[in-house]
């Protein structure tokens, strides 16, 4: 596969990747506002199990940025780009607060304020790397 072929891939498969993470932490915020009080905010009400899905998700995602700082073994079967992961590796080294973050969606406890913004930290990076990698791919085709 070309180089260009293997950005592309690339691409589409972090696009999906950072578009499940985004609707998952969404779904995580909808639950959040439902809790605190689900008279005013039935609309968002989620079935079962698309917070299951969605705290499964972002769940394998601390796991797999826990990993990186802990330096161990990652998969080069994922589609997160090697840029991403540099930053990870040095923009997530609140090991304590992505471990509370799993922790608490383990033991189905509602996230803190502290909590969805780190989660939200983690989006803005996906973002700015797909768009970045995205800009790479648009210079290469012109």
């Amino acid at each position: 596969m070309s180089d260009l072929g293997f950005q592309l891939k690339q691409y589409e498969s972090f696009s999906k990747t950072t578009e499940d993470i985004n609707n998952s932490i969404i779904n995580l915020k909808k639950n959040f506002l439902f809790k605190q009080n689900p008279a005013a905010n039935k609309k968002y009400k989620l079935p079962h199990r698309e917070v299951k899905l969605a705290v499964s998700k972002i769940t394998e995602l601390l796991d797999f940025v826990i990993g990186i700082q802990k330096e161990e073994g990652i998969s080069t079967n994922h589609p997160i780009p090697g840029s991403v992961l540099k930053k990870f590796k040095i923009g997530f080294t609140d090991l304590h607060g992505l471990k509370a973050i799993k922790k608490a969606l383990e033991s189905k406890k509602i996230l803190q304020e502290s909590e969805f913004d780190l989660l939200d930290k983690i989006v803005k990076t996906f973002d700015l790397e797909r768009t970045r990698l995205f800009q790479a791919i648009r210079k290469r085709i012109e």
